[in-house]
């Protein structure tokens, strides 16, 4: 059976590549066989071909342009990083004032306690005035209480992240914005 030279090995031995065994094995196989023969020799005119070709250098300013652009993406990322970090310290910062709110507002009414009274009647007169909210609201809780536990979880969560991943992008497009400016 009459075996042809793989591409590869005529690539190897163009490029000298191959042992001297295997080089001369080639030529021999090459002297018998024109299929191989002609392959050989159009890869060999390919070969010289690219040997002959000037180099060619990038236009002028690649260089400039591609550090450009690679600065631009490590200060997104950056900046996406500070996004997430402003987001929950945001977060944590506005948790914390409601807390302290929270704390200071059943201070003040169990100190005072003819103007919880005013207090109450003020939020009952709201909550009549809003009751088709308080309805709507309360429908709400009802069907968000229906909800097995994990899957609740999990829309909730999904739901913050996707949030605040729209937040980081925001601030990141505007941010992007701001440096575009001149000066």
């Amino acid at each position: 059976m009459h075996t042809h030279i793989s591409t590869e090995q005529i690539s190897l031995a163009l490029d000298r590549r191959l042992s001297p065994q295997e080089q001369a094995d080639a030529r021999e196989h090459l002297t018998g066989c024109p299929t191989c023969r002609q392959e050989w020799d159009a890869w060999h005119v390919l070969g010289n071909r690219f040997a002959q070709a000037p180099l060619i250098g990038p236009a002028p300013g690649f260089v400039q342009r591609f550090e450009k652009r690679l600065q631009q993406r490590r200060a997104a990322r950056r900046g996406l990083l500070g996004g997430v970090v402003l987001l929950t310290g945001s977060v944590s910062l506005w948790s914390l004032i409601a807390l302290v709110g929270l704390i200071f507002g059943v201070s003040w009414v169990s100190a005072h306690p003819a103007w919880a009274g005013s207090v109450v009647q003020f939020a009952v007169r709201l909550a009549h005035t809003l009751q088709p909210l308080t309805v709507t609201l309360r429908l709400f809780i009802n069907g968000l209480l229906q909800i097995p536990t994990p899957v609740l979880s999990i829309t909730l969560g999904s739901g913050l992240l996707i949030m605040a991943v729209i937040w980081a992008q925001l601030v990141n497009w505007q941010r992007g914005r701001l440096s575009a400016l001149p000066g």
